[in-house]
């Protein structure tokens, strides 16, 4: 049973109940196991019984070990959300200094962090979503809701944390389409479209893509181990991007059609190129690259785009 997971425990269990019942049942309905007789119902059920505690324990034991993992995992996101939080902090300080050259005046700053804030300077930049610090402080938004925001054409990431039933610090690939579901039925966006296999062709013409870091986690057992180690982004492929703040339309004409991508830390969105470039600095230890192994495909709508609630 150790190698069962809780749910299939709980699976075999009812299972097992539901043939404990039926056993029972039948035995009464003959009158009772009979003195000086084996029978064989009585028996099978005597040992169901036994087998029954067996699960009882082990499903116990289980459940302790989802909730020390769940503990683990908030942990973790806490942790990560803390550190992204304090790079987008300095990040965007240094974006609002245009002459300013390292994060911190008595440290120099990683030279992929300064080619990203100059590319932005360059290209004035402007930043998607307002209140990323605030959210991040607030109730821990990070790189899933803030994409999200981005590619519902907010302006904001308040909006989208009554779409996220709860946030845990982290979103799976589920808890990214059940918020977009909602979105959907609020009328924020057209439709959305999970594509399961995006090796060949990875980057929506608009929506987002969850980004996987490479390491010695994808070859551990676990898959929860990866899992740990992914990155939402918002993804842009045209020759010009539309946002709306609920009350008019905004264009950004873009030098030939392009994949761009929005990422939380700097909260801008950049060229696939600047990011492919800058993206080691977000990697955590033992990252050797990175690869999109998801991609949600949204279609805003025809008419104003991004209203918020």
């Amino acid at each position: 049973m150790a190698g069962f997971t809780l749910g299939e425990l709980k699976r075999r269990r009812e299972r097992l109940v539901e043939r404990l019942n039926y056993l029972r049942k039948r035995v009464d309905e003959e009158g009772g196991p009979i003195p000086g007789r084996h029978c064989y119902k009585s028996a099978e059920a005597s040992a169901l019984q036994t087998a029954l505690v067996l699960f009882d324990e082990e499903i116990e034991r289980a459940e302790e070990r989802h909730r020390i993992w769940l503990a683990d995992q908030a942990q973790f996101a806490a942790e990560a959300a803390r550190v992204n939080t304090a790079k987008a902090r300095a990040v965007q300080h240094a974006m609002a200094q245009p002459y300013q050259t390292s994060l911190l005046p008595a440290e120099p700053m990683d030279p992929r962090d300064a080619a990203l804030i100059s590319w932005c300077q360059k290209n004035v930049r402007e930043p998607v979503l307002t209140d990323t610090i605030e959210a991040a402080d607030a109730w821990g938004a990070n790189c899933g809701p803030m994409s999200l925001a981005a590619a519902l054409g907010l302006k904001h990431v308040e909006p989208t944390r009554a779409i996220i039933h709860p946030f845990r610090g982290f979103m799976s690939p589920t808890d990214m389409l059940d918020a977009l579901a909602l979105a959907a039925k609020a009328g924020w966006i057209e439709s959305f479209r999970n594509i399961r296999s995006p090796a060949s062709d990875p980057w929506p013409q608009f929506g987002l893509v969850r980004v996987q870091w490479l390491g010695p986690w994808m070859d551990l057992a676990d898959p929860r181990a990866a899992y740990r180690n992914t990155h939402w982004i918002g993804v842009c492929r045209s020759t010009r991007m539309r946002f709306s703040d609920g009350t008019a339309e905004q264009t950004t004409r873009l030098p030939g059609e392009q994949v761009m991508v929005y990422d939380a830390t700097p909260n801008r969105w950049v060229p696939l190129w600047a990011w492919e470039q800058w993206c080691p600095t977000l990697w955590p230890k033992r990252a050797t690259g990175w690869a999109p192994v998801t991609r949600i495909d949204v279609t805003l709508r025809t008419g104003p785009k991004g209203q918020e609630p």
